[in-house]
């Protein structure tokens, strides 16, 4: 079963950017265009990750941050803080408050891959070096001079 993510920002157009990348990683994700929308979904859908905008109207994301944490119920949920501000002031409140992760906008494949297998598998011992993506296409491999189209499911 996919993991599930909230992503949370109020810029309509990262949502749907991020929200892309996050399905072609294999995550169900559900998009939240305020902190208060993600306090409202938080409880019903029992996400396994949240991704949180620091600075988000009408409530920002280290407001919702500090909520979660705060609730017994939900503190255990992960949550990465995604923004443009690069201040140390501002990853360090993000930390104090609990965040599992802090991001910089625009966010790096690499970095965002990175931080979600620390977040889910690296206490199995399962990390993954490469992002794998789902990729249903035919390609041809060739082996001992003969060609085979054979239909992939992922790349890695």
């Amino acid at each position: 079963m996919a993991k599930k993510i909230i992503l949370a920002d109020d810029n309509r157009t990262f949502l749907m950017y991020a929200g892309l990348l996050l399905k072609r990683f294999g995550f169900r994700v559900i998009p939240a265009e305020s902190g208060l929308e993600v306090l409202k979904i938080v409880k019903l859908t029992g996400p396994d990750l949240i991704m949180l905008d620091v600075h988000m109207a009408p409530m920002d994301g280290i407001s919702v941050l500090r909520h979660i944490k705060q609730d017994t119920l939900i503190s255990y949920i992960p949550v990465i803080m995604v923004s443009m501000d690069a201040s140390s002031e501002t990853r360090e409140k993000c930390r104090q408050h609990g965040c599992f992760d802090y991001l910089l906008k625009p966010i790096k494949i690499d970095r965002l891959h990175d931080s979600m297998q620390r977040c889910f598998y690296e206490h199995l011992g399962t990390n993954r070096k490469h992002v794998r993506a789902y990729f249903n296409n035919k390609v041809k491999v060739e082996c001992n001079g003969q060609t085979y189209e054979l239909l992939s499911e992922t790349l890695c």
